[in-house]
């Protein structure tokens, strides 16, 4: 995947999402499928004009603390 101002990325929810669904719409496949990207394995299910449902694994990769109040 190719992220607009990241540059690569081993995953994409929202870009395995996208195929997923434009596959669908185009009868290549039928819901659920299996989505195979560099980091695993991600399942999409959906059945138009529904909600779309995204399962995979996550991983904590990172933590951070924001102001209390944030000056303009």
């Amino acid at each position: 995947f190719w992220e607009r101002g990241v540059g690569p990325t081993p995953a994409s929810g929202t870009g395995s999402s996208a195929a997923a669904v434009a596959a669908i719409l185009n009868r290549l496949v039928e819901s659920p499928i299996t989505v195979e990207v560099e980091l695993g394995n991600m399942l999409v299910e959906w059945q138009p004009p529904g909600e779309l449902f995204l399962t995979g694994q996550a991983e904590y990769i990172c933590s951070g603390n924001f102001p209390e109040q944030v000056s303009p």
